[in-house]
């Protein structure tokens, strides 16, 4: 896992209690810099000794170019593009699938009156 971090920035540490959680995702922490575009996914080499491919999701990310992949700016504002690209959003790389979306937390209930 934390070479797969590192492919998206330096690796900080990884969740212990979402490592394949659910067989569906895992989340560690990185250092991302932002002057760089968000990595979509990188491949894997799988049990099966065959490549696959994983999506990554990002939490708590900003707004971004759905063009260029980069923090801080929106399509139209972006300078990594030609003006005719701008008004065709087929030709984006990048969208809202890259925000994950919230993990819930336990709630707990406290009852307003002691239980007897």
């Amino acid at each position: 896992m934390e070479l797969l971090g590192g492919r998206v920035g330096v690796f900080l540490h990884l969740d212990p209690e979402r490592i394949l959680s659910h067989g569906k995702f895992t989340r560690f922490r990185v250092v991302k810099d932002v002057r760089q575009p968000l990595l979509r996914g990188s491949t894997v080499q799988l049990k099966d000794g065959k490549m696959g491919w994983i999506y990554y999701k990002y939490e708590r990310l900003p707004w971004f170019c759905y063009h260029c992949g980069r923090l801080g700016h929106v399509a139209k504002d972006c300078t990594h593009v030609a003006d005719d690209d701008l008004l065709n959003p087929a030709l984006y790389q990048y969208g809202e699938e890259l925000r994950a979306s919230p993990l819930r937390r336990p709630s707990v209930m406290q009852p307003d009156k002691p239980i007897d």
